[in-house]
């Protein structure tokens, strides 16, 4: 009796390991990890093959997502740009994981998840160089983007209820609302950057900085039928830093031209970034009618 126990628990442990779902997941996990290889792959071998990869690679993302070619001439020189374009990759990677949070709390699956996360860490970008008709936008020049979007989706697929449940993480947690607001601000600074490079009006310079830095954030609202969160003033203030950010770099631009270009996207950065963390838990709110169901929430949320 013992034995024949024992030989069902086994046999029941047994089969929970081959799972449809476990199968199921375990598949996709590898399919997708083969699917990153692969366009590792080929991003790796374009580089052998077009002159524009004889540049550094942090020329090229400076160049690809925000500014000019004449300034990502001399990123090797110059630290600004060159950290720039590494919290550009981080805030990619926390944009999408917005992004895929908010599919995953809508009940989507693994692709909606992943087209959400898409979405909202390059929409903004997206939607600017169609409008500058820019031709191919920026993703499509180099697949970093999508394979930081990809990753970063799987990730957040497997590891955050865990983290959530088990260790209490929060997306609305300091730590991560500061991180955000990182990338905030350097998507707004190479959004008024691109804009400036292609000689437009300074409004349109404002209206660039704004938009690659919020516009995401929107699509994923619209595509996860919520009311968009910088538009309405129940969480704290989220599209005025990075547009105070963006003014400030026109203004210095245009009016401090003595001023070197290093300095000016220093000052805006940090301009943007400050505000925004002051904002975590601030009460302030930009003017709106008072409604009856104006309820003010200081989350720092993303």
């Amino acid at each position: 009796k013992k034995i024949v126990i024992s030989t069902s628990t086994m046999m029941t442990a047994s089969s929970g390991l081959f799972d449809r779902h476990i199968i199921s997941r375990r598949f996709l996990i590898l399919l997708l990890l083969v699917v990153f290889c692969q366009s590792s792959h080929a991003f790796r071998k374009s580089l052998d093959v077009k002159p524009v990869a004889l540049r550094s690679t942090k020329t090229l993302l400076v160049t690809i997502r925000g500014g000019s070619d004449h300034a990502a001439a001399a990123v090797a020189a110059d630290p600004i740009d060159g950290f720039l374009s590494v919290v550009d990759l981080f805030g990619t990677s926390l944009f999408a994981f917005s992004g895929a949070v908010a599919a995953g709390r809508k009940g989507m699956d693994i692709m909606g998840m992943s087209i959400i996360a898409f979405v909202t860490a390059t929409g903004g970008g997206t939607l600017r160089d169609l409008l500058f008709n820019k031709g191919t936008v920026f993703w499509m020049q180099d697949v970093i983007y999508l394979q930081i979007c990809g990753i970063t989706t799987l990730a957040t697929y497997l590891l955050w209820p865990m983290l959530e449940e088990k260790l209490g993480w929060k997306d609305s947690a300091v730590p991560m609302c500061t991180a955000d607001a990182c990338g905030l601000a350097a998507f707004s600074v190479l959004g008024t950057q691109k804009a400036i490079g292609m000689d437009l009006d300074p409004m349109i310079w404002i209206v660039s900085g704004l938009m690659s830095s919020c516009f995401g954030g929107i699509l994923r609202d619209i595509l996860c039928l919520q009311r968009p969160r910088i538009m309405y003033p129940e969480r704290s203030i989220y599209a005025t830093p990075p547009l105070c950010g963006s003014i400030i770099y026109t203004l210095l631009t245009l009016y401090c031209p003595q001023l070197d270009k290093q300095a000016v996207a220093s000052v805006s950065f940090l301009s943007t970034f400050v505000f925004r963390v002051l904002s975590f838990n601030s009460s302030i709110r930009m003017p709106h009618w008072q409604m009856p169901s104006d309820v003010p929430e200081n989350n720092c949320d993303i």
